[in-house]
């Protein structure tokens, strides 16, 4: 897999789309959203999309240092175990391995 492009991002609203910026001195333009009349989730998607980086970066510290990670599954609690699983395929899903 390659490397996504480093964050902080942020969603830029222009008059016909969302557009994605890296959050950087250079403010490089990722890709835009379109805008489609009547469809108003395009800002919500581009907003999440630009926090994708920092919501990855975010389970990987948690899967990192939480104890419930290290564990075998079946060995806590239902709750715990099926967090730990998502989290798991959330960023397997983000590095291209599912």
């Amino acid at each position: 897999m390659s490397k996504h492009t480093p964050g902080p991002w942020k969603a830029v609203n222009q008059t016909t789309s969302t557009l994605l910026k890296q959050d950087s001195p250079q403010g490089r333009y990722l890709f835009s959203l379109k805008e489609y009349p009547g469809i108003p989730e395009s800002e919500a998607n581009a907003r999440l999309i630009a926090a994708a980086p920092d919501l990855a970066e975010a389970v990987r510290e948690l899967l990192a240092t939480h104890p419930a990670a290290y564990r075998e599954p079946g060995k806590i609690d239902n709750r715990t175990d099926n967090a730990v699983k998502i989290a798991r395929a959330a960023i397997a899903k983000a590095e291209g391995a599912s």
